[in-house]
C-alpha cells in the first residue's frame, strides 16, 4: 500500500487497498516494509505500521526488504525473526 519503487507510487493506501481486498473476499494482505539506507529494520517496520494504523480494514503482514547488510543489520534481523515481526524478508544485492 502506497509502496514507492523508484519514482512510482502505488495508487492505493491502506484505507482503500484493504477495503478493496475485503470486497474481493481477501481478509489479509502482505505489504512491503522497505529499509532505507542508513535506517534500521525496526524503523522500516514501525514506519509501515504507522501508515496502517487506523487505516487498515483487514489484517496485514509485512514483507521486509533489506537494502544494506552489515553486522548490525544481521543482529537486528535475528531479533526480528525471533519476535516474528515480519512474515518474510528479501535481501537486495547491491552491486
Amino acid at each position: 500500500m502506497a509502496a514507492k519503487f523508484n519514482d512510482i507510487t502505488a495508487a492505493d493506501k491502506f484505507e482503500t487497498g484493504t477495503k478493496a481486498a475485503l470486497a474481493g473476499g481477501t481478509t489479509c494482505i502482505i505489504d512491503f516494509a522497505e529499509q532505507k539506507k542508513g535506517k534500521s529494520l525496526k524503523e522500516a517496520i514501525d514506519d509501515k505500521r504507522q501508515e496502517a494504523e487506523g487505516e487498515a480494514s483487514c489484517d496485514y503482514a509485512l514483507h521486509l526488504t533489506l537494502n544494506e547488510w552489515n553486522d548490525d543489520v544481521a543482529e537486528e534481523l535475528g531479533e526480528i525473526v525471533k519476535r516474528r515481526l515480519v512474515l518474510s524478508n528479501y535481501i537486495r544485492r547491491m552491486t
